[in-house]
């Protein structure tokens, strides 16, 4: 996660993907495939959902190659994204 937070904010150099902030990294069924979910930041930003996916896709190679480095594995999983516009917090959470 932190590897994947690092590279957005400064390997991509891409003003849109460095405000989005790495929620979780989830490993899926298969194995070599991570769920990253990231958060944009609170407000109207203007800018849709689609916009920061379309990013986040276009950089995923990137972001990939700066995950192989922290990682020791032979094969560097994929990586899919999802965008939250909310998230709870642990406190908050737990009085729900």
């Amino acid at each position: 996660m932190v590897a994947l937070q690092g590279a957005l904010l400064a390997e991509c150099r891409d003003p849109l993907l460095a405000q989005l902030e790495v929620v979780c990294v989830e490993a899926t069924r298969s194995e070599n495939r991570l769920l990253v979910t990231v958060h944009p930041p609170d407000g109207k930003d203007g800018v849709a959902d689609g916009d920061y996916l379309q990013q986040l896709n276009n950089a995923k190679g990137l972001l990939r190659s700066e995950l192989a480095c922290a990682i020791t594995r032979k094969k560097v999983p994929e990586l899919s994204f999802q965008l939250i516009r909310v998230v709870l917090s642990r406190a908050s959470s737990s009085q729900v």
